[in-house]
This record gives structure tokens, C-alpha cells and sequence, in this order.
């Protein structure tokens, strides 16, 4: 074949695709990155084209024949396509391996796996928009002259607000990072104004834009006051919970587990929504002064920083509930009509984004001090947020989003062997039986009963479809996707698993627990190498990861690589608080290789089964069976088998105890999972 190909029919002239810090004009036929064209072929281009079209879907290898080709034309397809795909990945800076924009399908076809943004050309500006204005921080001293004034509790005027007024400032933003990780992120996503047992709101169509992705930075706590940092982080997660369930097919606000770790990388608007995929930015102060807490906010385009909406709240600190509704609300009424195209609500109290069900403020208070403590990932940070949980269901007995944090929090403390499972999953099951008696469609209540089905029951069909009922009325429920992952991993269907976990990364884009998740799912599949891959990609996020080095110790004991999973045990001892022992586990290694080093970790699992209230009895089973002590492991195996531990979900597939298969007491013990406690 000679001569250009022929094209295929022009997109509208009137849209592009936006994606990362990149954007296709197809009418132009230009790839542009950080508004610099990038060099790329025709094909390509095209390429390019028709999978922005299908975000998220797989385009198999014969529609995109069709696509690019004319049925007249005869080519060596295979080898243009193949060809075509490394020149896209290459002007993309994309991997095959590990991709962020291009994902392959093999034998099948590909996958966009960006999020992407439709943008619609104009001719000319609205005439009913200001002139849009640089990125500035409201003051806390003086809120923006054209703005709302300050919110002091009285009726709110009829004034318009968010009238912009050009600045010319860069915003900085300067705030203790909270990293996050695995379960207890305070992340309840759920859907306001729905519930579980109602329909999710009509999905868009294929022509529809695609979301607009927002990151609600931390609100920055100014001051020496020590009771500001709890209710700050609190209030930042209790405001994305409210907001994310506003128009779920067009409106993703990104995690906060994965908002606070691209802040705590970067200091400016811009590199934060560059790292995390989003259009728009919200942000905001809180400072205390004579128990009055006064709240600056302020929604910024994160394109060129201009900020689309301004406001400010003057409210006693005994009004917390006040200031989460007020903050919720205007935010909400910010979202719709500066990215949504909608109206923002006329009456205060009709169709806002649903807010806690708490009426005491002091209940109210120690809830959020309880997400504080719950992100905080450490076992005394999970026992005070028991406790906070208990003294604001003291003051409000029917706080039903009480009673299923509290839910969660004691499966949590199950789940990561701080208290015996029979003793605390009961007491789990107790209180997410009071909070569905409250509410029998409470969402977080729903993913609480689900976790406690899973982890502890192994109903695992149950927990399925309860999950399923959340995810249909609250797409962006961050926990329900995660468990649903679990949940289908440990059914056998772990293709399905990894995409539940791709999914869920699309809203916690950074989040190294989602990845670890992703990497224990090919761990279980004995694809060992891709998931070696995963646990390397989040050390590159973050080289402390203990989760991630104890992960890849056990990924490079099952290839056989001792020395590299000496190093990462030896790590894992440094983030452990024990530096000092590392010279002699190394001299142990030397002498007597892992084995030396198994019979060390061994031994230190005995001293705290003597103790410590309770500790794992897996933990002491996966020495054992790697030393080749087979008895003694089967012994420990059927002690957390009666424990009900959650390390047994993977019994049927996990590659560290590969050596215990043959047995007929484990083959027992694996029929007795299968038949259910």
C-alpha cells in the first residue's frame, strides 16, 4: 500500500479531550502536553482518538481495524497496530508494564485507563460570567470585598455570592500532611440524598462529558490551639463524605488518603491537581479565637489558579454542625453552578448535601476527633477512636453515623490482630446492628456489616451482595469498592478483583493500600513478578512503606531471590523501631542464610504470643512453614482456623504455605472454610 491513509470522518470541531497534563484537538490533529505540541505520526494520533472516545472500555483489536483502516485497504495490521501503540506509549511516556494511560489487554485489545475530560470549544465568553480572577487565599482578616461576607449564624442575605475579583497571587498552601493507608482512612463515601435501596442516579450517556475531578485540600488549621488539628482533618473528611454523592456520573471528588500525600509532595495548587488528574481545587483555613472558629474557603481552576468561588464563616466553636452544613452546603451550591451547570439551592435546608444525623455538638465533636484518630493507622489510634466513638454515643444514643464508625472501628481492631477476634468482631456486630436499627439504609452501616460478614463469618456471598447494593446507590464509596475487591478475590475471581481495585483507584489514585491490594491479588494468582512490580511502584511514592517492604519480602522468598529479601526484611526491622539489630541479623544471614533469619522471626512471634493479650497465630504458622516445620505449622494453621483470623481468607491460595498443601489435615481445614464456620 502506498499514500497516506485516508481518514476517518472528523470529530466535532467543538471538542477535546483532556488527560494528566495532556490534550488532543482532533479537528487540529495535535497532542499537546503543558500546552507544548508533541510530535506524533497520523496513526497514532488516531489511535489516540478513538480510545479517548471509549475511556475505561476495551477496544478489542477488530473495531479498532474497522476504526483506522478502510475495508478496501489490505496492511500487515498486527505489526502497524503493534507499531502504532510503542509510538503512542513513547510520545505519552507510558510503560506496558505498568501503565497510566494505555493499558493492554492481552489477545484482546486496549484500554484508556485515564480519567478524561470532554472539553466543548466556545466561540466567545458567556456574557452572563465575570472575567475570571488569579488564584489568591481569602483572608481570614478580610473576606473578599465582592464575596459573602462572613457567615455569623443570622439568615444569609440575598446577595449573589462568589462575584470574582482578579488578584494576581499565587495560592500556597502549607499544611501537616496526614498519609494514609489500608482500611481506617475515615473514607465513607457515600451517596447524599440516595440510599442503598434506591436507584443511583441516571448514568451518563456515551456522549455525556466526562466527570469533573475535584480534590478538597485539607483545611489548614492556623494556630497553637491543640484542639484545631482533629477538627480540621475531621472536617475535611466529613466534607468530602457530604459532597461526594452530589452527581456521581459527573462530579469525582479524589480520597483524602491520596489528596493529603500529593500535598504533602507539593506546595502549589497547580502540581497538586497535576498529580492527581483534577480540574478544580478546593481549599481552605480554619482558626480559633475566643471559642469562635472562623473558616476561609475557596474553590480554585487549577488550570491557570483562577479562583471561581469565594466564602467565610464566623461561628462559635460549640457550632460545629453549623459550620460543617454551612461549609457543605455553599460548597455544593459552588459545585453546581460554577462546573455542573445547574442552580444552586434557593432554600438552605432542601436538596443540600447530606450531613451528619448527629444534633449534639459535643457528640458531634468527638466523631470527627474519631476520624482523626482512625486515619492515624496505629493501634492506640484505633483504640481512641473507640473511645471517642463510645463518649459521643453516651451524649447521642441515636447517632446512627456514630454507631457504624464505631462498627468499623472494632472490626478494624480485629482485622489487625490489636484484639482476639471472638471478643471483638461481637462487639463490632453489635453496634452496626444498632446503627441499621437506626437506619436500615445507612451506607457506612451496610459496608460495616458487610466487612464484619466477610472477616469473621465468611459470608462471603452476603457480603457480596451487600456491597453491591452500596456501590448501586453510591458508585464512589471507596471502602464498598475496596472490600468488594477482597471479597472477590477470596470467591476465586480475581480478574474481576483487580478491575474492582482499578476502579477504586480512579477516586485514590495514590493510595499505596489500593495498590497493595492490587499486588496481593497477583500474589494469589502466582503472578509474582507483576505483583513485585506494584509494591515497587508505591516505595517509589513512599520508601518508608513498611506494608510494602514486608510484602516484598515474602514476593522475592517465594522467587527464591534470598538476598533481596534479606534486604527488605532487614528493612522492615528498621521501620520497625529495631535499627540496631540489623548488623546481627545480617551476620545471622551470612551464617545460615533465611533460614537463620526465619528462625529469628520465629522466635520473636513466640515472645509475643507470651506477651502480648493476643497475637496472630498465622504469623506463627508462616515461619514454620518456611523452615519446613510442617507439624508445628499445621498446629498454629488449625489455632487460627478456631481463631477465625483474617489471614485465613487466603488459605486456599496462599503461595507461602505451598508446602502445607499435600497434607490431609490442611486439605480438612480447607473443606471445613469452604463449608463455613
Amino acid at each position: 500500500m502506498s499514500g497516506p491513509l485516508p481518514r476517518s470522518p472528523p470529530p466535532n470541531p467543538r471538542e477535546r479531550y483532556r488527560f494528566g497534563l495532556y490534550e488532543l484537538d482532533p479537528g487540529a490533529a495535535e497532542l499537546r502536553r503543558d500546552g507544548r505540541k508533541v510530535p506524533l505520526q497520523d496513526l497514532p494520533l488516531r489511535l489516540l482518538e478513538t480510545l479517548l472516545e471509549r475511556p475505561g472500555e476495551l477496544v478489542d483489536r477488530e473495531s479498532l481495524r474497522d476504526s483506522l483502516w478502510p475495508p478496501d485497504v489490505h496492511v500487515d495490521f498486527d505489526g502497524s497496530l503493534n507499531a502504532a501503540v510503542r509510538r503512542l506509549r513513547e510520545a505519552l511516556g507510558d510503560s506496558a508494564k505498568d501503565p497510566r494511560y494505555l493499558e493492554t489487554v492481552p489477545r484482546r485489545g486496549y484500554r484508556f485507563i485515564a480519567p478524561v475530560h470532554r472539553i466543548a470549544k466556545t466561540s466567545a465568553q458567556d456574557p452572563d460570567r465575570a472575567a475570571p480572577q488569579s488564584a489568591a487565599a481569602p483572608s481570614l482578616e478580610t473576606p473578599s470585598p465582592e464575596g459573602p461576607p462572613p457567615d455569623t449564624g443570622a439568615p444569609p442575605d440575598s446577595r449573589p455570592a462568589g462575584t470574582r475579583q482578579a488578584t494576581g497571587a499565587t495560592v500556597a498552601v502549607v499544611i501537616a500532611a496526614v498519609v494514609l493507608a489500608a482500611v481506617g482512612s475515615a473514607l465513607w463515601l457515600k451517596g447524599p440524598g440516595t440510599s442503598p435501596s434506591e436507584p443511583a442516579s441516571t448514568p451518563p450517556s456515551a456522549e455525556a462529558e466526562a466527570p469533573t475531578r475535584v480534590a478538597v485540600l485539607p483545611l489548614e488549621a492556623i494556630g497553637d490551639d491543640a484542639r484545631l488539628g482533629p477538627i480540621a482533618a475531621g472536617l475535611t473528611d466529613e466534607l468530602v463524605v457530604q459532597l461526594a454523592g452530589l452527581e456521581p456520573g459527573r462530579l469525582h471528588l479524589v480520597a483524602p488518603a491520596s489528596v493529603r500525600r500529593a500535598h504533602a509532595e507539593n506546595i502549589d495548587i497547580q502540581s497538586i491537581a497535576s498529580r492527581l488528574d483534577v480540574g478544580y481545587v478546593f481549599a481552605g483555613a480554619l482558626q480559633l479565637e475566643d471559642d469562635r472558629l472562623r473558616v476561609a474557603a475557596r474553590l480554585v481552576r487549577a488550570e491557570d489558579e483562577t479562583v471561581m468561588w469565594t466564602t467565610g464563616l464566623d461561628r462559635r466553636l460549640d457550632s460545629l454542625l453549623d459550620v460543617q452544613r454551612a461549609l457543605a452546603r455553599r460548597l455544593g451550591d459552588a459545585l453546581s453552578r460554577e462546573l455542573l451547570g445547574g442552580d444552586p439551592q434557593t432554600d438552605p435546608h432542601d436538596g443540600e448535601p447530606q450531613t451528619s444525623d448527629a444534633t449534639d455538638p459535643a457528640a458531634y465533636e468527638h466523631f470527627l476527633r474519631a476520624r482523626h484518630f482512625l486515619a492515624q493507622q496505629t493501634p492506640s489510634g484505633f483504640k481512641s477512636a473507640d473511645d471517642e466513638l463510645r463518649r459521643a454515643l453516651e451524649l447521642e444514643p441515636e447517632f446512627t453515623d456514630g454507631w457504624a464508625a464505631l462498627a468499623t472501628t472494632r472490626a478494624m481492631l480485629g482485622i489487625y490482630d490489636l484484639e482476639r477476634p471472638h471478643d471483638v468482631f461481637p462487639r463490632a456486630e453489635l453496634a452496626v446492628d444498632r446503627a441499621l436499627e437506626l437506619d436500615p439504609n445507612h451506607a457506612d452501616a451496610l459496608v460495616a456489616r458487610a466487612m464484619i460478614d466477610g472477616a469473621y463469618f465468611w459470608r462471603f456471598e452476603k457480603a457480596e451482595r451487600t456491597l453491591r447494593q452500596v456501590l448501586a446507590a453510591a458508585p464512589q464509596h471507596l471502602e464498598a469498592l475496596r472490600l468488594l475487591g477482597l471479597v472477590l478475590q477470596v470467591r476465586g475471581r480475581g480478574e474481576e478483583a483487580r478491575d474492582v481495585f482499578r476502579t477504586a483507584r480512579r477516586f485514590d489514585p495514590l493510595s499505596p493500600a489500593l495498590r497493595s491490594a492490587l499486588g496481593w491479588s497477583y500474589f494469589l494468582a502466582g503472578r509474582t513478578d507483576e505483583a513485585i512490580g506494584q509494591a515497587q511502584a508505591i516505595l517509589e511514592l513512599d520508601a518508608n512503606y513498611l506494608v510494602a517492604w514486608d510484602d516484598l519480602k515474602w514476593f522475592l522468598i517465594i522467587l527464591g531471590r534470598d538476598a533481596e529479601a534479606a534486604e527488605a526484611f532487614f528493612r522492615v526491622v528498621e521501620l520497625e523501631g529495631e535499627a540496631d539489630a540489623v548488623p546481627g541479623l545480617r551476620r545471622i544471614f551470612e551464617a545460615e542464610g533465611l533460614d537463620g533469619l526465619m528462625r529469628i522471626s520465629l522466635e520473636s512471634q513466640l515472645e509475643s504470643v507470651a506477651r502480648d493479650p493476643y497475637h496472630s497465630p498465622y504469623d506463627v504458622m508462616l515461619p514454620l512453614a518456611t523452615l519446613g516445620r510442617t507439624e508445628e505449622a499445621l498446629d498454629w494453621l488449625e489455632r487460627s482456623f478456631d481463631e477465625r483470623e483474617v489471614d485465613m481468607l487466603a488459605l486456599a491460595s496462599d503461595p507461602r504455605i505451598e508446602a502445607l498443601r499435600g497434607e490431609p489435615r490442611y486439605q480438612a481445614l480447607l473443606d471445613r472454610f469452604r463449608a463455613g464456620p
